[in-house]
């Protein structure tokens, strides 16, 4: 990656322009549960570290919807509930369509490599 002029720990897309576009966009997003108010730039950015740390591990979009349906099944107190209802939100901006987080416009990195050699 270095010799391709990428920074490997800053990313392809850096973190200014992904706050950019979710500050951009949180209306957009529709959220239920996450309190925004004067703290968009924090919510944006503990999202997108959400999303990045998912994305780490190869949990895809499907994965945690699948994993939040069992889960809203699942018989739990009031606040529980509450807090598990949290990443229903950072999974609306996960399947946001027409940002780089959406599976759709995942690049794909294994055709890179004939050209970086």
């Amino acid at each position: 990656m270095l010799a391709s002029g990428i920074p490997v720990s800053g990313g392809i897309i850096s973190k200014t322009n992904q706050l950019v576009w979710g500050l951009r966009n949180i209306d957009a997003f529709g959220f239920e549960h996450i309190k925004v108010g004067n703290n968009s730039a924090e919510v944006i950015k503990a999202v997108i570290d959400g999303i990045s740390a998912f994305r780490d591990e190869l949990i895809t979009p499907a994965l945690l919807n699948d994993y939040l349906q069992k889960k809203r099944t699942a018989e739990v107190p009031a606040e529980e509930r509450e807090y598990r209802s949290l990443p229903e939100d950072l999974l609306k901006v996960y399947n946001y369509p027409g940002h780089h987080f959406h599976p759709a416009n995942w690049f794909p990195y294994c055709r890179t490599i004939p050209i970086l050699i």
